[in-house]
C-alpha cells in the first residue's frame, strides 16, 4: 500500500468482486487494513454493474474522507452517451458478401462451432439451427426474445446474421453489416427471470471480418476476446491478425 499524507483510493488496498444471477446481482468490497467491507444487492442483473460500482465507489470517497467525485456522470452518463456516439456506416458502404458465403458451419478450437444463419424475423430459421439449441429450450420464446431486442439495436444494416453460443453470458452472436467483409457483432444474452418471459440484452460488441473461397471464415477482432487490449479490423492476413479465428466447415 502506497503511503500518502491523505487518504486515497489509489493507495488503498482494496478487494472487490461482483456476481449475478438472473434477476439479482451483488458487489463486495474489502479493505483489509481498515477491517471495513461494503456489500451491495441489486435486483436486477442488466445494469448492476455500473450502478453497484458507482455506490461502491461513492462510499469509498465518504469512508476515506476524499474529495467527492460525481461518479454517476463519470461511469453511468458517459457509459450511456457512448452508445449514440457508435462509428457510422460510410457514405460509400461496400456492399456484403453474397450471403451463401456468409452463413454455415464455422469453428474454433477453443470456442467450439457456430452456425450463422440469416435473420429475417422470429420464425425463419432452418432446421440446421434448431439442433444447437439444448433439449427443452423454449426455441420460439428464444427467437423471439432476439428478434425483440434487434428492434432497439441503433445500427442495422442488412444483411443481418445470428448464431447461437450457448455459452456462459453469450447466448447469442448477431451481425449486422458495416461495410464490405467487415460485420459488427454484438454479443446477447438470454435469461428467464423468475417471473416473466425469456428476456435479451447486450453483453458486449467487436467486429467480424469475413473471407470467402479456400481456407475461409471469420476473423473476431475489437476485443471479443475480452482481455486489456482489442486488435483493429483488417482485410489483410485476417486469420493470422485475428483475435480469434472462425474456419468454415467444408
Amino acid at each position: 500500500m502506497k503511503s500518502s499524507s491523505k487518504p486515497d483510493m489509489s493507495a488503498t488496498l482494496i478487494i472487490s468482486h461482483t456476481g449475478d444471477v438472473p434477476g439479482f446481482a451483488t458487489h463486495i468490497a474489502r479493505l483489509p487494513k481498515l477491517g471495513v467491507g461494503i456489500f451491495v444487492g441489486y435486483n436486477d442483473d442488466k445494469s448492476a454493474g455500473l450502478v453497484s460500482t458507482t455506490i461502491i465507489y461513492r462510499l469509498l470517497d465518504d469512508l476515506l474522507g476524499l474529495d467527492p467525485i460525481d461518479w454517476e456522470e463519470r461511469l453511468i452518463t458517459r457509459r450511456l452517451r457512448g452508445t449514440s456516439s457508435l462509428t457510422p456506416i460510410p457514405d460509400d458502404q461496400r456492399p456484403a458478401p453474397p450471403i451463401t458465403s456468409l452463413t454455415g458451419r464455422y469453428r474454433d478450437d477453443g470456442y467450439g462451432s457456430l452456425e450463422v444463419v440469416a435473420f429475417d424475423g422470429p420464425h425463419r430459421f432452418d432446421q440446421s439451427l434448431m439442433s444447437s439449441f439444448a433439449p427443452g429450450t423454449k426455441v420460439q420464446s428464444y427467437i423471439a426474445a432476439i428478434s425483440q431486442m434487434t428492434t432497439t439495436m441503433p445500427v442495422l444494416s442488412e444483411p443481418l446474421l445470428f448464431a447461437h453460443a450457448g455459452k456462459l453470458f453469450v447466448s447469442t452472436y448477431i451481425f449486422t453489416h458495416f461495410d464490405g467483409p467487415i460485420f459488427n457483432v454484438t454479443m446477447i444474452d438470454v435469461k428467464q427471470y423468475p417471473i416473466g418471459e425469456l428476456t435479451a440484452y447486450a453483453t458486449g460488441s467487436s467486429s467480424a471480418v469475413f473471407v470467402d473461397g479456400e481456407g475461409g471464415g471469420f476473423g473476431m477482432f475489437e476485443n471479443f476476446w475480452g482481455g486489456r487490449y482489442g486488435k483493429r479490423a483488417v482485410e489483410e492476413g485476417i486469420q493470422e491478425e485475428a483475435e480469434v479465428w472462425f474456419s468454415k466447415a467444408q
